[in-house]
């Protein structure tokens, strides 16, 4: 840095590069005092509202102070059942990230950023810091940015990059979320491919890390316990659920066999589907936990994924959440 002046500063280049539009500027170890919400956002919240989103990623997160801000202005503008994603890129976000996690509906680890506030090797670390936060607290975490960036250019991911993709999956995330790879990319249908195709594999061979939850309540502990007795007898694990949280608790122990959960609402089973290993299946409206249990299973069997000599951990929720049912059946 040159010069400073009131309004302006006057720079000099070190190591050149093409510097393009719209592109944030970053000063290492240096953080802005921006305000949780810009009138820019509130604009967009009302158009989120009125739009029905399912989720909101909010960005450059540095406290819980800032979602409990977001949540409050979706519930003012009619949002109230959107989640929301908060975004950690930096230094703040990663200090604060334990109250963050806490008061989010999920995390976004935003690699891209990190990486211009913190030092490159030390980036997996954090990575990791961010990811079991999350999973104490039994909340979905998505890993993104330069997940398969030689693919903007290229149809083929690095070694590198797939073995990237296999520790992202022993960390036990939700999701990867991919952005240059598929907005300015020249392969974006082979990125999504490729990536499908490796998490597959990755499932296959790797089993998520082990992370003890900080606390939970009966709710998790009953969702504990089917996902480790399906474990045990080697059953998939069907479900009906009436809300978003009854399904998330047994994403959030990271079940090694497949997740079948009957839900009656749209919305519902696309706010599902970030989960690990959830699988929806759409039932009619109405029904108690018995009959949703029974037409969700139905409709397994219609499609081919429960057959006779499936063997099957039930799980069912009353629609007050005052009951759980939990069975274990042989179909015929």
């Amino acid at each position: 840095m040159e010069d400073v002046e009131r309004d302006q500063a006057t720079l000099r280049v070190v190591s050149g590069s093409r510097l393009e539009a719209r592109k944030g500027v970053v000063v290492a170890g240096k953080e802005y005092d921006l305000p949780p919400l810009t009138d820019k956002d509130l604009k967009d919240i009302g158009f989120i509202a009125s739009r029905n989103f399912d989720y909101v990623m909010a960005s450059f997160v540095r406290s819980a102070r800032h979602i409990d801000v977001i949540k409050r202005a979706l519930r003012e503008a009619g949002a109230k059942d959107a989640k929301v994603l908060a975004k950690i890129e930096t230094p703040s976000g990663v200090v604060n990230i334990d109250e963050i996690a806490e008061s989010a509906d999920g995390i976004i680890v935003a690699r891209g950023d990190l990486g211009m506030h913190f030092p490159l090797e030390d980036i997996p670390v954090i990575q990791r810091r961010i990811i079991e936060a999350s999973r104490k607290r039994l909340k979905p975490v998505i890993l993104a940015t330069e997940i398969f960036m030689s693919m903007i250019e290229r149809p083929l991911p690095t070694r590198g990059e797939i073995s990237d993709v296999y520790a992202g999956v022993e960390e036990g995330v939700d999701g990867f979320l991919v952005t240059s790879e598929t907005s300015i990319g020249k392969y974006p249908v082979e990125v999504v491919s490729w990536l499908n195709r490796v998490i597959e594999e990755a499932n296959k061979n790797v089993r998520p890390r082990r992370v003890e939850p900080i606390a939970t309540g009966l709710d998790a502990r009953i969702s504990r316990g089917v996902v480790e007795l399906a474990q045990s007898v080697g059953a998939s694990i069907v479900a009906y659920a009436a809300d978003y949280d009854a399904a998330r608790l047994l994403a959030a122990f990271r079940p090694p066999s497949p997740v079948y959960v009957g839900v009656s609402d749209r919305r519902l089973a696309r706010l599902l589907s970030v989960l690990w290993g959830m699988s929806t299946v759409t039932v009619k409206d109405g029904l108690d936990e018995v009959k949703g249990l029974e037409e969700t299973e139905r409709e397994l069997r219609a499609r081919g994924l429960l057959g006779p000599g499936s063997l099957v951990v039930e799980l069912s929720w009353s629609l007050d959440r005052a009951t759980a049912i939990v069975k274990v059946r042989q179909m015929l």
